[in-house]
């Protein structure tokens, strides 16, 4: 996704606004996999988009807290031209099955997560409000957190947690 088209955000609560959109967004995204892998008896994956949903709801909490008093506008969903989900390559979650490792919801979640990184700096590379570009940036610095904490807690997983689960009983396909 390219995030220098983006139009320049004029103001902090525009910003709070987008930002909420897309942190609502890949939670929603977060709770649905680890449903997902919850049905599927994948538990393993199950946790760690749980685990991801979890800091999702953190970042939402600040959100919230950084738009008190203040009115955010609406936007409508066709408007959200920060949406990395309409394009499932750019977002890391294309290659997410009920089978998925702890490793490869990770990854996905790695890749999101970078995405949303690159995003915060564009906006506070391109906004002619100081406050925005201070909170753009405190936003890219919570991704980069949490970008830290991935790539950590995948570098420690054990060979096991790595490899995708195999079905046993796979569908049958008229052949």
């Amino acid at each position: 996704m390219n995030f220098e088209n983006l139009p320049a955000v004029q103001d902090k609560a525009e910003f709070l606004a987008n930002a909420e959109m897309l942190v609502d967004e890949s939670l929603a995204w977060y709770a649905q996999l680890a449903d997902s892998m919850e049905l599927h008896n994948n538990a393993e994956a199950a946790a760690q988009f749980r685990e991801l949903e979890r800091m999702e709801k953190q970042q939402l909490q600040w959100i919230v807290q950084q738009a008190a008093g203040l009115t955010l506008p609406e936007i409508a969903p066709w408007d959200f031209a920060w949406d990395i989900f309409s394009e499932p390559a750019s977002s890391g979650f294309s290659e997410i099955d009920y089978l998925s490792s702890q490793a490869g919801a990770l990854t996905a979640a790695l890749h999101y997560e970078r995405h949303a990184e690159k995003l915060y700096r564009q906006v506070a590379a391109q906004t002619p409000a100081a406050d925005v570009r201070q909170i753009a940036n405190q936003m890219a610095g919570m991704q980069q957190q949490e970008i830290n904490l991935l790539e950590k807690k995948l570098s420690e997983l054990p060979e096991q947690a790595q490899q995708s689960g195999e079905d046993m009983d796979p569908p049958n396909m008229p052949g």
